[in-house]
């Protein structure tokens, strides 16, 4: 059957039009949101050892996807290019064939991000990483097992910074191996799938830059009271504890300054808490305040053996450029600031403006 020219022309814009709306069509769901709304993204692992076709499938019968053509499409079409690098990726919020197509053409992987709180202990700092699952898990539990941990390669990298910047004793005795407060406080970001070892280690040598410069700029008073870089983390973490507010830490890092200086104990309750451990129930009795152990400030003159806590760069400074006062006191008001004083008969009485309504149990410094 002949078709005259007139009908040829009218089917070459049919088909015209018809390759159009497919492109538009594709165009349109290619840019489509990959996720569902509210979902969360979706993380998978790119090995050697597994085809892109039962990747793509993994991958689409995840129930976050609301496209799960394009995410597997943009997988085939990405290893049919050129292999993709192992490793993990994500589809993110926002994500569309076309930019999932560019990460994994690209190689850009996944990444997360780890958060070291301001004051926390390295067993808080643990019992986060310990969740996080899309780390991998090589080191120990540093904070728990001891014996497990002095033989592991990750405890001795982190000790390593510990040797470095204090004295192997303290006041004739062997200085307890800790990872206390050799961890800096930050976000850390990461790709997924590192090893938690290699974020640790960040960790510390961030807080390792920090006090080397902040101890570069310290006033030369210090030297009187503080002797190495870690004696200046340990009174760090005690002022890290007794205060958020940073107006205040200059101020108590002096009144711990001139106990320090004439001998008078720290009478931290911060630190007596930390050498109770797992005996601490929220509330210090006079009893537990009377109890020695290596970290009660009350019973012992000096600092504490190690950093009881992680502090932050504020701390630190304020560690090392302590107010000039002659303050040997300080009480809670209890709307997160302190009362200083430079004599008892002072605190006394701002103890009992502050605390009137408060059940004593012990003393305030």
């Amino acid at each position: 059957m002949k078709i005259d020219s007139k009908r040829k022309e009218q089917l070459k814009k049919y088909a015209a039009a018809a390759l159009a709306l497919c492109l538009l069509a594709v165009f349109y769901l290619g840019s489509a949101k990959l996720l569902s709304s509210g979902a969360p993204r979706v993380l998978f692992n790119v090995s050697q050892s597994e085809p892109s076709g039962e990747l793509s499938k993994t991958v689409a019968s995840n129930s976050a996807l609301a496209h799960p053509f394009f995410a597997r499409a943009a997988i085939a079409l990405a290893s049919f290019r050129a292999p993709v690098k192992t490793g993990w990726y994500s589809i993110e919020k926002g994500d569309t064939f076309f930019s999932l197509l560019t990460k994994l053409s690209s190689g850009e992987q996944a990444t997360s991000a780890f958060r070291i709180p301001e004051g926390f202990t390295s067993r808080q700092i643990f019992e986060l990483l310990g969740k996080r699952d899309d780390l991998k898990h090589e080191a120990e539990d540093l904070s728990r097992d001891e014996a497990k941990a002095a033989g592991s390669e990750s405890f001795q990298k982190i000790l390593a910074f510990q040797n470095e910047i204090g004295e192997p004793a303290q006041n004739g005795k062997s200085r307890e191996a800790s990872i206390e407060g050799l961890l800096a406080p930050d976000t850390y970001f990461y790709i997924v799938g590192q090893t938690d070892t290699k974020l640790l280690l960040r960790s510390v040598n961030q807080q390792r830059k920090i006090i080397n410069e902040e101890w570069e700029k310290r006033k030369p008073a210090v030297n009187d009271v503080l002797h190495s870089r870690y004696e200046a983390l340990i009174l760090a973490s005690v002022i890290e504890k007794e205060s958020g507010v940073k107006a205040d830490k200059h101020l108590i890092s002096s009144v711990f300054h001139n106990r320090l200086r004439i001998g008078m104990p720290l009478q931290s309750d911060p630190t007596v808490i930390y050498g109770m451990g797992g005996r601490y129930r929220g509330n210090l009795t006079k009893a537990d305040l009377r109890t020695p152990t290596p970290y009660n400030t009350y019973t012992m003159k000096g600092l504490p053996p190690t950093p009881i806590c992680a502090p932050s760069r504020e701390s630190i400074n304020a560690a090392l450029q302590p107010a000039d006062t002659k303050y040997l006191y300080f009480v809670a008001r209890g709307d997160g600031s302190s009362e200083f004083s430079d004599n008892l008969q002072s605190h006394n009485q701002a103890v009992d403006k502050y605390q009137r309504s408060v059940i004593k149990n012990g003393s305030s410094k």
